[in-house]
């Protein structure tokens, strides 16, 4: 039996407020947020803020990807860590971010949260591998 690809669900605007405390717990769901924003500015001059969509995935994970615009089709994305430099639509570039946020989130003090965050890193990066774009968010993370 082969394994099916993963695939992706927009979370409905009825549900969006259920969204972060659902992934990233009620206590973290602010911070996390927080993160996830100043992760996107810190990578991209072009992210000026914006609307984001809520994606949950078939095996489990998440992630938050802004909402692409005329004025924002793309962004160009610089990773001082790593050197890594090139331009992302907005959907590469929300799994960026978001991996970016689960990767710090690993490090919590609290060893049931850093598992939980540690196998929704892993589930992302699942679903990334199978995405046309995932070599550059890759590379972009590594």
């Amino acid at each position: 039996m082969a394994n099916e690809r993963i695939t992706r669900t927009a979370v409905p605007e009825s549900t969006r407020l259920k969204f972060l405390p659902k992934y990233f717990t009620p206590r973290l769901m602010m911070q996390a947020e927080a993160m996830v924003y100043g992760k996107a500015g810190e990578l991209s001059q072009d992210y000026t803020g914006g609307y984001w969509e809520f994606y949950e995935l078939s095996n489990g994970g998440f992630y938050l990807a802004p909402t692409p615009t005329a004025a924002t089709p793309a962004y160009n994305v610089e990773v001082h860590g790593n050197g890594y430099e090139g331009e992302m639509d907005a959907d590469a570039f929300g799994l960026t971010v978001t991996m970016f946020v689960l990767g710090a989130l690993c490090w919590f003090e609290n060893e049931t949260l850093r598992e939980h965050f540690s196998e929704m890193y892993h589930r992302l990066r699942a679903y990334i591998i199978e995405q046309e774009h995932g070599g550059e968010v890759l590379a972009a993370i590594d």
